[in-house]
């Protein structure tokens, strides 16, 4: 079987999430500060999650890559807030970025339509097409899928 070709299981697919989460979180912590070089990066940061989330193998496991995702971009993204919540707490910055893990799937933003709302399906959108283009790239049909794609 190629690389991210289909499902996975045992400790195989563990280490493809855990690798593809990581590298999805190392790309979100520069995106996260903002500048003009890190603004790119929205564009594709998740790409090697969603590679590695392509070969989850049901509806549960992939709720818990999502939830797990979830908490790592968090921490990736507002470690400065759990840090700021364990000094207020008086606990110090360990357990606040602990209790920041903990509410990370609870966290939601309101935003009207096209807000930022509008920016996450946007960037969702452009991260799925990258790893559709990897996909389909690996499974050596790139050139008629990428003429497809921009003839859309």
């Amino acid at each position: 079987m190629t690389a991210l070709a289909g499902p996975a299981t045992g400790w195989s697919g563990v280490r493809d999430a855990a690798l593809g989460m990581a590298a999805s979180t190392a790309l979100l912590a520069p995106y996260a500060l903002g500048g003009d070089v890190a603004w790119p990066l929205g564009f594709l940061m998740l790409v090697p999650w969603l590679l590695a989330l392509n070969r989850v193998d049901g509806a549960g496991a992939a709720l818990a890559h999502g939830l797990l995702m979830a908490v790592a971009t968090t921490l990736a993204a507002f470690h400065w807030f759990g840090a700021a919540i364990g000094d207020y707490l008086g606990v110090g910055t360990g357990p606040g970025i602990a209790l920041l893990a903990l509410a990370a799937t609870l966290l939601r933003q309101a935003a009207d339509l096209g807000g930022a709302a509008g920016l996450t399906v946007a960037l969702l959108a452009s991260n799925e097409a990258l790893a559709q283009a990897v996909r389909a790239r690996r499974a050596g049909s790139c050139a008629r899928r990428a003429t497809r794609i921009t003839a859309c």
